[in-house]
Order: C-alpha cells, then sequence, then structure tokens
C-alpha cells in the first residue's frame, strides 16, 4: 500500500553558529503543501580510462549537501516571524500598534496607588496593553504597574510591567498578558512621584525585518526537521532527518486574485542525521489556525508603485510573485579535500525582486516606462524607478478591527516591462511588469514588516 504524507512534519529551530545550537533549542512547526527538503547525495560515475573500452569502470561519490525548502500557506500568527528573521537577517524593531488609552494619563504618586475609576473598556473581542513611559525629557523612569482584569473566559487575569531607567517615550511590554475582555484597576504598586505612564489597548505588533545593517550579507543559521510518516503505523519504519547549518536561500510569495497567499521557501544546508524514531522530538507550538492566511480577495491587500511620472498608484494585479533572493557561492569552491559537506555557506548577492501581470486600465505606466512621461511620445532614456508596497492581509482579526498582515516595502526599485501589450481575441489585454529593488544608500534595503501578536522575536544568543 501507498504511504501517504499527510502525517509528515515539516519544522526549524534558531542556530546560534553554523553548527551550534541553543542550550535549549526552541523547534518550530508549520503546515505544508510540500516538504522536499533533504540529503542531496552526489553519485558520479568515473571518467572512461584507456583499458577499460568503452564502459564506466567505477563510481564514487562527491559529497553531499542538503537542498530543497517547503511549499506553505504562510500563517502570519506567530512562527513565520523565525523564517523571515533568518532569511533577511535581522529584526529591526518590535512595535506596538497601539489603539485608545486604556485610562488618560497617569502622574505616578510614589507609593502604592489603585486607579479604579474613568477606565475604557477594550475593544470588542479583547485586546492585549502596553505602556509608554511619559516622564519629563532628561529624565527616566522606574516603577512597577499591575492592570488587573479579566480575560476572554471571564477569568480573572493580571499583567505586569517592570519599569527599569526607561527615557520618556518609551514602550513597554507587560512580563506576561493575553487579552483583555474587561480591565477594572491598575495600579501603581512602586514609583517615583510626578512620573507620568499611559497604558494604551494593543491592536497588534509590528515586527520590522531588515537585512543587517552592520553586514548587509548577514543570513542566520537554521535547523531544519523533516519527519517522513511510517506505513502500517509501524514504528520500526519511522525515519526522521535533522539538517543543522542550514541558510535561507529566499522565499517567494505568490499572490493570486482569488485564492490564498503561498510561499516557497528553499535552504541550502551542511549537515543532516537520520534517525528510527521521533519519539524524542518535542514543539515549542501547536500549528497555527487559518484565520492568518492571507488571502487574495482580503480588503486591504493590494500592490502600489510610485516614482517618476507615476504618483501612488495601486496596480490592478491580477497575479504577483514577490521573492527575496539569497544567492549562494558555488559549491566548488565551499568544498575541502578530505570533507564530504561544505564547509560553509557564503551569500554572495542578494535582490528583492518583483513580477506582476497587470490588467491593462490606461498606458501611463507603459508610458512612463518608455518615454519618462504620461504623455510622452519618444523614447526617453532614464529608467523608472520608484517605491513598490506589496501588502497581504489575513481574515483573522487581532483586535478593534486590526488584521493579520505581512507588507513589503522597498524604497527604490528598476520598475520595467516584461514583453509588450498582447492584444489576443477573447482575452483582455494584459501587461507583465517586473523590478527589482535597488540600493538607494538612504534607509534599509528593503523592509517587511509582520502584523500580529507576538511580543517580539529575539534571535538566542546562548
Amino acid at each position: 500500500m501507498a504511504v501517504t504524507a499527510a502525517d509528515g512534519i515539516w519544522g526549524f529551530a534558531p542556530q546560534l553558529t553554523k553548527t551550534t545550537l541553543p542550550g535549549t533549542p526552541k523547534w518550530y512547526r508549520h503546515k505544508a503543501s510540500l516538504v522536499d527538503l533533504g540529503v542531496i547525495d552526489d553519485q558520479r560515475v568515473g571518467p572512461l580510462e584507456v583499458g577499460g573500452g568503452p564502459f564506466p569502470t567505477f563510481p564514487y561519490k562527491a559529497g553531499y549537501v542538503v537542498a530543497g525548502g517547503a511549499t506553505f500557506m504562510p500563517r502570519l500568527e506567530d512562527v513565520i516571524g523565525w523564517l523571515l528573521y533568518a532569511g533577511v537577517g535581522d529584526c529591526k524593531s518590535s512595535v506596538p500598534i497601539a489603539g485608545t488609552n486604556v485610562h488618560a494619563e497617569i502622574t505616578l504618586v510614589g507609593s502604592p496607588t489603585d486607579t479604579t475609576t474613568a477606565i475604557t473598556a477594550p475593544p470588542a473581542g479583547g485586546a492585549s496593553v502596553s505602556l509608554t513611559v511619559g516622564t519629563p525629557a532628561g529624565t527616566t523612569c522606574t516603577a512597577g504597574i499591575t492592570v488587573t482584569g479579566t480575560d476572554n473566559l471571564d477569568q480573572p487575569l493580571v499583567v505586569t510591567f517592570t519599569i527599569t531607567a526607561k527615557a520618556v517615550g518609551s514602550i513597554v511590554l507587560p512580563s506576561a498578558g493575553t487579552k483583555f475582555k474587561t480591565v477594572t484597576k491598575i495600579a501603581e504598586v512602586t514609583g517615583t512621584a510626578s512620573d507620568k505612564i499611559t497604558i494604551k489597548y494593543r491592536l497588534g505588533m509590528k515586527h520590522s525585518f531588515v537585512p543587517k545593517s552592520t553586514s548587509p550579507s548577514a543570513v542566520k543559521w537554521l535547523s531544519c526537521r523533516k519527519y517522513i510518516p511510517q506505513k502500517d503505523a509501524d514504528a520500526a519504519t519511522d525515519l526522521g532527518e535533522t539538517y543543522t547549518g542550514c541558510k535561507p536561500l529566499g522565499f517567494v510569495f505568490t499572490l493570486p486574485n482569488d485564492s490564498p497567499v503561498s510561499c516557497r521557501m528553499d535552504v541550502l544546508g551542511r549537515t543532516f542525521a537520520q534517525e528510527d524514531s521521533i519519539s524524542g522530538w518535542s514543539w515549542v507550538n501547536t500549528y497555527e489556525d487559518w484565520d492568518s492566511i492571507p488571502v487574495g480577495c482580503e480588503t486591504g491587500g493590494g500592490i502600489t508603485f510610485s516614482g517618476g511620472a507615476i504618483s501612488e498608484v495601486e496596480l490592478p494585479v491580477v497575479a504577483a510573485q514577490v521573492g527575496w533572493v539569497n544567492t549562494p557561492l558555488d559549491l566548488r569552491q565551499e568544498r575541502v579535500f578530505g570533507d564530504p559537506s561544505i564547509e560553509d555557506i557564503t551569500i554572495i548577492s542578494r535582490q528583492m525582486t518583483y513580477d506582476c501581470t497587470v490588467k491593462w486600465n490606461d498606458p501611463d505606466v507603459y508610458r512612463a516606462i518608455t518615454t519618462g512621461s504620461k504623455t510622452g511620445t519618444v523614447w526617453q532614456s532614464t529608467p523608472l524607478t520608484g517605491q513598490m508596497v506589496a501588502t497581504m492581509v489575513g481574515s483573522g482579526v487581532i483586535a478593534g478591527g486590526q488584521k493579520y498582515s505581512l507588507q513589503i516595502t522597498s524604497p527604490q526599485i528598476l520598475w520595467q516591462m516584461n514583453g509588450t501589450p498582447v492584444l489576443a481575441a477573447g482575452q483582455a489585454i494584459m501587461m507583465r511588469f517586473t523590478g527589482i529593488a535597488l540600493d538607494a544608500g538612504v534607509g534599509d534595503y528593503t523592509t517587511i514588516d509582520l502584523i500580529n501578536e507576538e511580543d517580539s522575536y529575539i534571535w538566542p544568543t546562548v
């Protein structure tokens, strides 16, 4: 009988270095529609030899490498942030998307004090909270604050803010917390008189992934796992593979107009181990729900371009692919004598690309590319460059109407035609455009903003 892939597992974990995992590895898993990551065993036949006749005479192996990846519908709730972090290189910031104030600005009194009146109720569905320090400029605030209420299961909920030498404007997240259905009390446990704080409902967190400013070629090391299901529930046929020393070669988001967004992520890895049982495998997370998957028809999604003769315009995109590519050094230059695995994975170039099929509504973009003007009539030598923003939105609401989303912004791209307007009988007129992000020399090359409810993504260091 055939063994189906439905019970298979694909997962990954942040690594410290190319050979070392954290002392307590955190393994995450994500559902996928295709997983082809695995061992590429380079077996070859030797060259013809004098005295050997016209037939091959000997085989040999040229080493191995881990390669492949996974195709999946990206769930934006949590774990995709680790893949974006690894592939792009850095998480520049994680900041709250602030909603209404839980209470007007509170001036601390320097002793335990409860505030129980004039508290604004959370938005429908509940919301987490965050705190902003309002101390006078040039000073810092150290305090302990608790917020008390109930969660969405009507159970008591208390979150704690520990503020240690925070300057004015600092945003502080609670040490633990979840969504409040009601808030009944804000308590100053410790504090300094005259310091000020504001607690706001949190409609989500925005995590900004960018290339590392001090090392723009840097890509994080990952470990990956693949479980190949057993036959007839026979544990003896279990096969688990763990791949260490992997780097993402990039990811491509496919944006259809009537289906879920999909993502293809590929990695290259150095070493592997096979296990007859996965009984010792454990995972930090359960599989995430479906409502954070971006869908092509979801309001708020879209692709906009602005630059040159084109002011900001949302393109009537029928289909698109948006991809981040990390190109590695030729593997023949990574191998060393006496070692079957590659010594390292060196990224030699990186780029963000856009490929969009667009309905022909007017000739503005076409003429701007060819003539430099929406009304031009002759060829112009200056390429059309500008900003590109691609936004993908899920149907699930985090709080206060804020939805899960992923937004990719390239401040400067080369926007060019791929072919010409085609007139086909019985078909709509379409244009295909492609874009390559450019290093503008100011700001980040490209920023990928993930909006969900996770507090932060901090790459492990021990």
